[in-house]
């Protein structure tokens, strides 16, 4: 049997969420197993095609609300209000993440009431002129008798702001209680990307939909939670009777495609301050060591063994200090200007300390601490750069407010001195991602900024001794808002100061620099690497002594390694990886300078 009006068999969802159902025709699109009957009334809304377009919305929209416009008295007001509302929030992708999540977790919401009864809380919130003989409630909302994964990826949706999804059916809007019609929005609103399309990877908050038995018919609908290059995770309803989370290989023949949310506000990956930096000596046998700490407190020190081509850090590390987990940020500088890199960490009471360098060759040592300032915890970010161009390295510190400030470094051998403040800019607040490099070749070392909106900035040192200056702002780049581990270092060995970025895809460029005084230059974009969204710590230093920038790069399973630098003028080069280690996830933080 076709139903009349789709003229179409329809599948519908399985008890299962995922095997092919049985072949009888339902009202629905992601229904299970129900009965054939036709009904006349407001349950013949239902059984209207999803629309394609805003093309024919015209005759359906009429005949829905020719048919709902018997049963809207009945309908409170309070839902009207809830059905019709825009959302005042504005979309992102974590946002629907976590609105699935939270009503995964859900236990009013997130199961069938009774069991297997097709009673659920959406199709309740969405749909009231359906069925809800039998059926129970939650959270103050009657269940009604529907199949119901469109009806919570919608829900999904409009909760988390995404537009065109608070638009009722009833109102011609586009998303109803057929999965279909989540393809539908995205062929209408230009999201649409098939399964094999080329080039696109879901991303965190897409609906995913699915042909069970790849009869070119819509049976299911799901929420993208996480995605990578063989795997997507998803949360559905009317799964099994039930909201689950799930996951499917990216090359299953039963998904059809993805269909992207509207009105999304680009959000910047968010990345703890010690994702990107540069690794140092600190023992000074001109090899660069790795410091971090544990979770439980402990600094450990990973002194540095490389020799040309072999790069490596000593295996096991040293403890070289205690009690770190009241130190809330830790940054590298030579604070008393001996020549050695001390580490300055703040305590969670904002007072700011300097842990000043006694090491010796294969033995790291910072146990000197000296306090150098109070009041930090208002400090959101801290860099190091010498930005008044004396020759000594200063603080760098961005208060809640946005002011930027320069604590200009006036230490001596045993007894840094931060204490001169001078504001260098306001308004930094939307400024997100920070890094410092010499960007326009001058022999000042510049800040680059990203600003909120994608951005990127390089504000230009001018600052002299006493005086520093990063007035002069320069546009380098934009659409960097959905750029990561963004990072700082000559790839391709021509003595200029790259910029490296890490794309949503997992894709890795190096920007070259071709900057000239006063006018720096990024455009020339050149990739060096694939599947870097495994990689969530990304550290620079010449790991192998070769006298090249290399990467050290964290993954996701603790395996250290080393992309060695094999880069020439205009080709950068880091295909070379070689594994230094293992285990690395139980490190919380690392010390590098930044």
């Amino acid at each position: 049997m076709r139903n009349a009006v789709r003229g179409a068999l329809v599948a519908p969802c399985s008890l299962t969420g995922r095997d092919p159902p049985p072949t009888e025709p339902a009202r629905h699109s992601c229904h299970r197993r129900r009965s054939n009957a036709l009904r006349i009334s407001t349950d013949f809304m239902t059984m209207l095609p999803p629309k394609p377009s805003r093309r024919g919305s015209a005759l359906r929209g009429s005949l829905v609300r020719l048919i709902a416009s018997s049963v809207t008295l009945a309908v409170p007001a309070a839902a009207m209000v809830a059905l019709t509302a825009t959302p005042a929030i504005a979309a992102t992708r974590s946002g629907i993440v976590a609105i699935a999540e939270r009503e995964l977790a859900d236990g009013q919401r997130n199961v069938e009431r009774p069991a297997g009864s097709n009673c659920n809380y959406y199709t309740g919130v969405f749909r009231t002129w359906k069925e809800s003989s039998g059926c129970g409630s939650g959270d103050g909302v009657q269940f009604r008798n529907s199949d119901w994964c469109a009806d919570f990826s919608k829900y999904v949706w409009r909760a988390a702001g995404v537009t065109y999804a608070d638009i009722p059916e009833t109102s011609d809007g586009v998303l109803t209680g057929w999965a279909s019609s989540f393809k539908d929005y995205g062929t209408t609103y230009g999201t649409w990307h098939t399964r094999a399309a080329s080039g696109y990877t879901p991303l965190p908050g897409d609906a995913v939909v699915f042909d069970w038995d790849q009869s070119g018919d819509i049976d299911h609908v799901g929420i993208v939670t996480s995605a990578n290059s063989s795997t997507i995770t998803t949360i559905e309803g009317n799964s099994g009777n039930e909201t689950r989370a799930k996951s499917y290989s990216r090359g299953d023949v039963d998904i059809v495609g993805y269909s992207a949310p509207v009105g999304i506000t680009p959000e910047v990956p968010a990345e703890p301050e010690d994702a990107t930096g540069e690794a140092v000596d600190f023992d000074g046998d001109g090899r660069p060591d790795l410091v971090g700490t544990l979770a439980d407190g402990t600094l450990r020190a990973y002194l540095g063994t490389g020799s040309p081509g072999v790069p490596g850090v000593a295996g096991r590390g040293v403890d070289i200090g205690s009690g770190w987990t009241g130190i809330t940020r830790i940054s590298v500088a030579d604070v008393d200007n001996d020549g050695r890199s001390d580490l300055v960490g703040r305590r969670s009471d904002g007072e700011l300390y300097a842990f000043l360098n006694a090491s010796s060759v294969g033995a790291v040592n910072v146990n000197n601490r000296v306090l150098i300032g109070t009041g930090w915890n208002v400090i959101s970010r801290v860099n190091i750069a010498d930005i008044d161009n004396d020759g000594k390295v200063d603080v760098i510190g961005r208060h809640n407010d946005g002011t930027l400030y320069t604590y200009l470094n006036k230490g001596v051998a045993g007894a840094p001195n931060i204490a001169t403040k001078v504001t260098i800019g306001t308004g930094w607040n939307a400024i997100t991602h920070v890094n410092i490099a010499d960007l326009d070749n001058d022999g000042k070392v510049d800040v680059i900024g990203r600003h909120s909106d994608g951005t990127l900035y390089a504000y230009l040192n001018k600052g002299v001794a006493g005086a520093p200056n990063i007035a002069t702002k320069v546009t380098i780049g934009t659409g960097w808002d959905r750029m990561s581990l963004i990072s700082v270092a000559d790839l391709d060995n021509d003595g200029k100061t790259d910029v490296t970025a890490r794309a949503s895809d997992g894709t890795l460029y190096a920007y070259l620099n071709k900057g000239t005084a006063g006018a720096p230059n990024i455009a020339t974009k050149v990739l060096i690497g694939t599947g870097w969204n495994a990689i969530n710590r990304f550290t620079v230093a010449d790991l192998d002594n070769d006298g090249k920038t290399d990467v050290i790069g964290r993954h996701t399973d603790g395996s250290l390694y080393a992309y060695l630098n094999k880069g020439t003028p205009g080709a950068p080069n880091i295909a070379t990886k070689v594994t230094i280690g293992t285990g690395w996830n139980a490190i919380t933080r690392l010390a590098v300078a930044n």
